[in-house]
């Protein structure tokens, strides 16, 4: 492809619409993997605690208090109970396993865009070769 009016291809009308191309292209897809990471890794809860007690008779009162996360992409939230041995540190690996396991697979989803990005911001940067006529 070549502009016969011009001898240098950096000074034709296409190369202009190419780079042009480029800067808003480079724009908008350098930043957004990271914004729909970001966006979706809040929507990933830290570890809180729920204290609960209920009953009362011949056994005492019975635990049911609990740790929970909860990812607002996906209902319900996870509770994990005292009662069945949980502590914070177990929940708390939970929701690290959780959110590697997210993030990590739309971090990878995401990777050829920054790719892409990445070789247009190379060919923006470097000016087309001179044609010899």
């Amino acid at each position: 492809m070549r502009d016969p009016e011009v001898n240098d291809p950096n000074d034709s009308s296409w190369a202009k619409i190419y780079v042009e191309t480029a800067i808003n292209f480079i724009s908008y897809v350098g930043s957004q993997p990271d914004k729909i990471v970001g966006d979706r890794a809040a929507q990933i809860t830290p570890v809180a605690f729920v204290e609960r007690w209920s009953g009362g008779g011949r056994n005492g009162p019975f635990d049911r208090s609990f740790w929970w996360f909860e990812d607002r992409a996906l209902r319900p939230r996870r509770e994990f109970p005292r009662a069945s041995g949980w502590n914070l540190q177990r929940a708390q690996e939970q929701r690290e396993n959780h959110y590697r396991n997210v993030i990590g697979k739309l971090t990878k989803a995401l990777d050829p865009a920054r790719e892409t990005a990445r070789h247009w911001r190379v060919a923006r940067d470097r000016p087309l070769p001179q044609v010899e006529t």
